[in-house]
């Protein structure tokens, strides 16, 4: 009884655990549904900043004056200037602002002096402090202040002033001319720099009747010329020395004191004779000014020496010469400057003073 009833037991498990496919038939998968596809979000194009480069501008500048004389005609004769200035430039896009101006005469270096109390600067440091002052003492006068309406690269910007008879000019010939400026993105244009030139003359004589005759004479002669200046306060000069070729010589700097386009001429009154003319080596030309109207130069000297400065500006065409201006100094005694403390040293050690007046 016992073995049957464990027989029928094992047959119940058995159909029990047949699986649901014999009881159902073959399994049908579903058919695969692909989902949707979902565009990306479409980005936003990043702007560019690429902008056309800066470059830079070619400034060209002339004055010319034009001269009406009147004569004749039993009547007092009379003569009336009028001067015009003309600025041509290229290189620049529509909208950039320009500055003009014309160097001016410095004001007096203030020599940076070495901290007592603080910490011991470099020799780098104390340079760069120089060059920061050389620079705080430059003067310019303002010329003009315009904006740029044509694009320059095709059209030549043009800017024309005409000046009153009672009013000195903006503009003469010789003068050197700064202009700065930026462009529509704000961006600083190269500076440029100019000298002031002439223009050829031309004559031309008219008839008035009753015996009176107008003549007028147009071009850079008949104009005004700058005059070249010395700020004396910013010139200094070493004791004389003996060189690396056995010479005599002395180290005479100028610290923003002259106008930048400048020709320098030293004369050494002991090695000229006596109609002023060079025996001996005398005359030593400079012409190397930096932008400031900064430079040095080595010239033959001894102590004692008496020395002319003679500053003009250069031959510019169409113009008159330039007017000179001179200042003489002397090169000072050695016992003269033994106990006094130089305004500054080379490098090499040589101490600077202040240029001495000739009595």
């Amino acid at each position: 009884m016992r073995l049957r009833s464990i027989s029928s037991l094992l047959v119940a498990c058995f159909f029990v655990s047949l699986p649901a496919a014999a009881e159902t038939g073959p399994r049908i998968d579903a058919p695969k549904v692909a989902a949707p596809k979902v565009a990306a979000p479409r980005a936003t194009p990043k702007l560019s900043n690429e902008a056309p480069p800066v470059k830079p501008m070619n400034v060209e500048a002339f004055a010319t004056g034009t001269l009406t004389a009147t004569t004749g005609g039993g009547q007092p004769p009379t003569r009336t200037l009028v001067e015009t200035q003309h600025i041509k430039i290229t290189g620049l896009s529509r909208g950039a602002v320009l500055h003009g101006s014309v160097q001016a005469p410095s004001e007096v270096v203030e020599i940076p002096k070495p901290s007592k109390d603080g910490p011991v600067r470099s020799a780098q440091s104390l340079k760069k402090e120089m060059r920061r002052a050389v620079a705080a003492a430059g003067r310019e006068t303002p010329v003009f202040e315009t904006t740029a309406d044509v694009d320059s690269s095709k059209d030549p910007l043009r800017i024309d002033t005409v000046t009153n008879p009672d009013k000195e000019p903006a503009l003469l010939v010789h003068a050197p001319l700064t202009i700065r400026g930026t462009d529509v993105l704000g961006r600083r244009i190269p500076t440029a720099r100019a000298t002031v030139a002439g223009q050829r003359t031309q004559l031309a004589t008219r008839d008035l009747g009753e015996g009176r005759t107008q003549t007028q004479s147009t071009g850079g002669m008949v104009t005004d010329s700058a005059k070249p200046w010395v700020t004396k306060e910013n010139l200094y000069t070493t004791p004389s020395y003996v060189d690396d070729k056995n010479r005599s010589v002395i180290k005479v700097l100028g610290l923003a004191a002259f106008p930048r386009n400048a020709v320098l001429k030293f004369y050494n009154k002991r090695m000229l004779d006596e109609g002023g003319h060079d025996v001996e080596g005398g005359i030593t030309t400079f012409d190397r000014l930096n932008a400031s109207g900064s430079g040095d130069l080595i010239l033959p000297a001894i102590q004692g020496d008496r020395i002319i400065l003679e500053v003009t500006y250069p031959g510019t065409p169409y113009t008159s010469n330039s007017e000179a201006t001179s200042i003489t100094f002397k090169v000072p005694f050695r016992k003269d400057v033994k106990d006094m403390k130089p305004a500054f040293k080379t490098n090499s050690g040589l101490g600077y003073f202040p240029v001495a007046a000739d009595d």
